[in-house]
């Protein structure tokens, strides 16, 4: 909602919810305790998210990254996401002889999308951009602040937090030398908006914390207003 580009259904956007779900089945692992379900979850949700936007392929090694941090090797766990990736390919691929339309992704045009984001010039959008990313970065300091005083299990959590902060980062890189688009306002969503959620929630001045908050939101339905 922060920038007019992005009220759309964007594939991106799409993608992402799959990710948040993704991420939400990873954040259920517990050291003790045996994770099937999750990962196979875990691993259906990101294929689901690469059908909308391919090149959100590149989170699927973060399913075992966040997996080998809470929990020792073993091959069935492991080899559960693969098994959600196989299910979902037959299905995607059988649906072409039912409707007789054989479509497939043009790994040449990986990074391009149909609908590009463009972020207003004037200046109201510009200080909002600011502003939005100073509570993002303090969100973050919030995190690592948090993770001094808090179990094993958060600094763990916070760990698979900073795999997806930097899979997110990497991919959004990626897509900015490529075709220059400001869509990685969109792949950074998820990441920024667990920091905000910090950021607001253990903010010690609530009053305060309310203030910067209701400003956030009257300056994006401003921002929309205006562009």
């Amino acid at each position: 909602s922060v920038f007019t580009g992005t009220i759309m259904l964007h594939p991106i956007a799409v993608s992402n919810f799959f990710l948040i779900l993704a991420f939400q089945r990873l954040a259920n692992i517990h050291s003790q305790v045996s994770c099937k379900s999750e990962m196979f979850d875990a691993g259906f949700y990101v294929v689901l998210a690469c059908l909308f936007y391919l090149p959100s392929i590149v989170y699927f090694p973060m399913i075992w990254m966040v997996w080998f941090v809470f929990r020792p090797f073993n091959m069935k766990e492991f080899l559960l996401p693969l098994l959600a990736i196989l299910i979902i390919l037959v299905y995607y691929f059988s649906s072409f002889l039912l409707f007789d339309a054989v479509e497939a992704y043009n790994l040449n045009h990986l990074f391009e999308s149909s609908a590009y984001i463009t972020v207003s010039d004037n200046l109201f959008a510009k200080v909002l951009l600011v502003y939005l990313s100073i509570l993002t970065l303090l969100g973050f300091v919030e995190i690592n602040r948090q993770r001094h005083s808090n179990t094993m299990r958060f600094k763990k959590l916070t760990n698979s937090l900073l795999l997806f902060a930097m899979v997110s980062l990497l991919l959004s890189v990626i897509l900015l030398v490529k075709i220059s688009s400001v869509e990685i306002f969109l792949l950074m969503a998820p990441v920024c908006s667990i920091a905000l959620t910090y950021f607001f929630v253990y903010f010690e001045k609530e009053k305060l914390g309310e203030f910067l908050f209701f400003l956030l939101v009257i300056g994006v339905v401003l921002n929309n207003y205006l562009g």
